[in-house]
């Protein structure tokens, strides 16, 4: 295995609740509802990009859910999600092991940049796949085309050679359909039962509690 690609709400900040917490904020400040039945449309919706999320949960459409969405992201900077327990430990031991380490999400580059930078894990990413880098948006496996692109072109890596971490049923979808070995963390929304009654053709050991696990099934892989 000679690069990660990691989703980066969920295996690299652990943001899910503080998320639904900061778009109620949001929602209110615009005078949009936000109760009981609101939320679970956000959370079913949760995996998608963010604007995505906004859009179906919230209801609402363009130009309004952009402007809403900016103003969620932003609110993520201003009040950063914790790491996700393991991340550093993981990251920092794959660059000791030369592995190429890139994100691919649905939230917009600039405030995953912002977030990468306030926790001093920027220099451990090679690349940086932003909501606004493609009209692809997971589970769309054409999501994928870009950081292929990047791996292939400078470090001559194929898919094959890759593991695609993400926390959602969303992510395990996009990453089976895009062909590229996929870990799920179940630190979000998705119970590991979820994510297996979605999607049964899912390795049940491609589901681990935290990224503090992700080494040992990195370990279990490559033997």
């Amino acid at each position: 295995m000679r690069a990660i690609i990691e989703d980066f709400d969920g295996p690299v900040v652990n943001s899910f609740e503080s998320g639904i917490a900061n778009l109620e904020v949001v929602a209110v400040r615009h005078e949009l509802p936000f109760d009981d039945r609101i939320a679970k449309k956000v959370v079913a919706y949760w995996g998608h990009s963010s604007q995505a999320i906004v859009e179906h949960g919230l209801g609402i459409q363009p130009p309004r859910s952009v402007i809403v969405t900016k103003e969620w992201e932003e609110m993520s900077v201003r009040k950063p999600a914790p790491l996700s327990d393991g991340i550093r430990a993981v990251n920092t031991h794959a660059r000791r092991e030369k592995k190429v380490l890139t994100i691919l999400t649905g939230r917009d580059y600039q405030s995953t940049h912002a977030l990468l930078e306030t926790h001093h894990m920027q220099p451990l990413f090679d690349f940086v796949h932003g909501r606004e880098h493609s009209v692809f948006q997971k589970p769309d496996p054409r999501v994928f085309e870009r950081t292929f692109g990047y791996l292939s072109g400078k470090h001559g890596i194929g898919p094959d050679e890759c593991v695609y971490v993400g926390d959602t049923t969303v992510d395990a979808r996009c990453g089976l359909e895009a062909g590229v070995e996929t870990v799920i963390v179940v630190n979000g929304p998705h119970s590991a039962e979820e994510v297996q009654r979605t999607i049964p053709a899912f390795k049940s050991n491609n589901i681990i509690p935290s990224m503090r696990f992700f080494l040992d099934w990195l370990e279990e892989y490559e033997q």
